[in-house]
């Protein structure tokens, strides 16, 4: 069935100013699973962390977002919060080597530091006055304490005493709770002198102890739920149920909720608990409704929210969960429908999406008030992300980049085609299309490298591509491939001769994948990105440089310590100078001895485009920015909605749009600080 052709929007209307001490907020979800949640009763707050490697701070009912920090570009995996000097701190991780702990002040998105941690912790807080955060690692000198504000490692409690994976501090900070689960003892400690007041036995084993009042608690092991004593360390009362996560504690009713996480569904339970009122009372603990909702699966984030709790879900949203009612009310969407690439050809902005495909001429980047513009859409024909070349003159060329179906080339004449038009199709996915003196090389994912003529779309050549990840013509005669080093004797770069068919085998030392290739222009100079695997076995991304003249030896300039197959090279054509998105979340600018940062943006930078001075770049999380490549400053967002429209929101406050975009939906405007 015929789609509809374009469609034409000739306005540009001004939403709203945000004045200096104001900041404007995209009410916008995480991208992807919620991995930690935690709250501020004190200030009625939720921050809520993802595996986007974002913290999201909202608050109210329905939730209203307040702030997006993108600490980085691993997943945040614990939270833990300082009501009293509004900071947070965060533990991002991969899960396997690598973790670091930061803390930072939520209001104006300062980190006040950042350390590297040997080991994920099993435990995190911050003490009552918000003097140190502390963490229990699984280590035999397991809790250890960092100053708050520095990261400074504090001399209290040196000695090592096992594994501890949780802790209570006093309100005046001079007594210090440790429970250790392998000898299920519990310690009170003079914090100041390091010594040690008294020893407690109690359970061993227990998990995800909460704090029920100064003297009891509540905790779990793989198969029961015990109530303590904090202080004699005895077993109040208990009660068989295998399966539990997490335990959410309502002192103020009594009651407890728990979360059991499962591959094919979660659940919450109800619980009520009674405390003994007298010396030689025992407590009671008791389960009152099995499963009262059924959550998603894999869940395994949930805090209580005055009368309701709140879950965070695989998708990056928020459930909200009422007593009486078994359905969730949905809370934190995401609202941006994903830029999936953008070019800019004479002087219009082309981008795409799984929908559309938008075009913005580029004068308004120059425009110190914003007028009337003209912009024009047309429909996505194969609803799949689409990437974008420039072809001759005023024509683009678009390729699908969905790894499960099979490739399509289509071109639109910006100056005269109503619609995009399909040119070739492949019977496999593409990996990409890259662009050369002699046509258009095509690769598809386990097929053939596929030669097109410039103008017809011929064949003209053909080769196996194997495990072929890209590509860079290097001339009219050899190709540069890039791929996937399988087994010992692998090799991650192949030099290819056009003419004779013939392979020469490059090898880069440690490197298993190289996924980005490029050569500077009007120099020999090649840049690959690669994965390699590390001093410790983990897995980095590389930044090389090389010379076309000698590739067998390759130097590299920026190394990240961790896998990021979305970082992106490229040039800017004014300077010459290299371009990358690697390492830092914003772009690096590298004149062949130093790296300069651009503006951050609070938001992880992924594949990089350039016009005239200006450089854009599409984020990890779907919105696209723009920054003056002359002195790096960040000029602001482009952002694409799911509801139709879009919106380009300036650093200097200014926020412009379609006038279908519900503007007081999708932004809220607060004070950077409060008072």
């Amino acid at each position: 069935m015929k789609r509809r052709v374009a469609v034409f929007f000739l306005f540009l209307t001004l939403l709203i100013r945000c004045e200096g001490d104001e900041i404007g907020i995209l009410q916008n979800g995480h991208n992807g699973p919620i991995l930690s949640m935690a709250k501020d009763g004190d200030r009625n707050l939720l921050f809520t962390g993802g595996k986007d490697g974002t913290i999201r701070v909202w608050t109210g009912n329905p939730l209203i977002q307040l702030r997006k920090i993108q600490v980085s570009h691993l997943p945040i995996l614990s939270i833990a919060v300082d009501s009293k000097k509004g900071r947070i701190g965060v533990v991002e991780s991969n899960g396997l080597t690598q973790h670091f702990l930061s803390v930072w002040d939520w209001e104006t998105g300062l980190r006040k530091f950042h350390i590297p941690l040997k080991e994920f912790p099993l435990f995190m807080q911050f003490s009552p006055q918000g003097t140190f955060i502390g963490l229990g690692k699984p280590t035999w000198q397991s809790l250890t304490l960092y100053e708050a504000e520095t990261g400074e490692p504090l001399p209290y409690l040196q000695e090592g005493f096992g594994i501890v994976n949780f802790f209570l501090v006093s309100s005046t900070e001079n007594t210090l709770l440790s429970y250790s689960p392998a000898s299920g003892t519990l310690i009170y400690w003079n914090l100041r002198e390091g010594t040690r007041k008294s020893t407690i036995r109690t359970v061993m084993d227990l998990k995800n102890l909460r704090i029920l009042t100064d003297r009891h608690a509540v905790g779990f092991d793989n198969r029961t739920v015990y109530l303590i004593d904090l202080v004699t360390g005895e077993t109040l009362s208990k009660v068989e149920y295998p399966g539990i996560t997490g335990i959410l504690p309502d002192t103020s009713r009594e009651e407890l909720f728990t979360l059991s996480s499962g591959s094919e569904e979660s659940s919450l339970c109800l619980w009520k608990y009674q405390l003994p009122y007298q010396e030689g009372d025992r407590g009671t603990l008791f389960l009152v409704q099995e499963k009262l909702h059924i959550l998603p699966p894999n869940v395994t984030q949930a805090v209580l929210w005055e009368n309701r709790v709140l879950v965070g879900f695989p998708d990056g949203t928020i459930g909200s969960y009422q007593a009486n009612n078994p359905f969730p009310t949905i809370e934190g969407k995401r609202i941006v429908e994903p830029i999936t690439d953008l070019q800019v050809q004479h002087g219009q902005v082309v981008i795409t999406t799984r929908k559309d495909a938008w075009i913005f001429p580029a004068s308004f980047l120059e425009a110190q008030q914003f007028t009337s513009i003209s912009v024009k859409r047309f429909d996505n024909p194969y609803g799949r992300p689409l990437g974008i070349l420039k072809g001759r003159d005023s024509e683009l060329l678009f390729y699908t980049k969905d790894p499960l179906a099979g490739g399509v080339l289509a071109r639109l004449d910006l100056g005269s085609s109503p619609e995009i038009r399909t040119v070739k199709t492949f019977s496999l996915p593409l990996l990409g299309v890259w662009p050369s003196a002699k046509g258009w090389y095509c690769l598809e994912k386990g097929g053939s490298i596929t030669r097109l003529q410039i103008d017809t779309f011929t064949e003209d050549f053909q080769i196996p591509a194997g495990d072929i990840q890209s590509l860079l013509p290097l001339d009219e005669n050899t190709l540069l491939l890039g791929k996937n080093a399988i087994g010992h004797y692998g090799n991650p770069l192949i030099l290819l001769e056009m003419t004779t068919r013939e392979t020469i085998p490059l090898q880069i030392p440690g490197v298993f994948i190289a996924f980005k290739l490029t050569i500077q222009p009007d120099t020999d100079k090649v840049f690959v990105l690669a994965l390699r695997q590390g001093r410790e076995k983990d897995t980095e991304t590389v930044l090389y440089l090389s010379d076309r003249n000698s590739l067998e030896q390759f130097k590299p300039i920026a190394i990240l310590r961790s896998e990021d197959l979305e970082a992106d090279i490229t040039f800017d054509y004014s300077t010459g100078e290299l371009l990358t998105t690697l390492g830092t979340g914003s772009i690096r600018r590298w004149d062949g001895s130093l790296w300069k940062s651009f503006e951050p943006h609070n938001s992880l930078a992924s594949s990089i485009r350039t016009y005239d001075h200006w450089v854009f770049c599409i984020n990890k999380d779907g919105t696209a920015s723009i920054w003056d490549g002359r002195t790096g400053a960040y000029w602001g967002d482009v952002v694409l909605l799911q509801e139709g429209g879009w919106m380009v929101l300036r650093k200097d406050g200014k926020v412009t749009g379609s006038p279908e975009v519900n503007t007081r939906k999708v932004l809220k405007v607060f004070s950077k600080r409060k008072n």
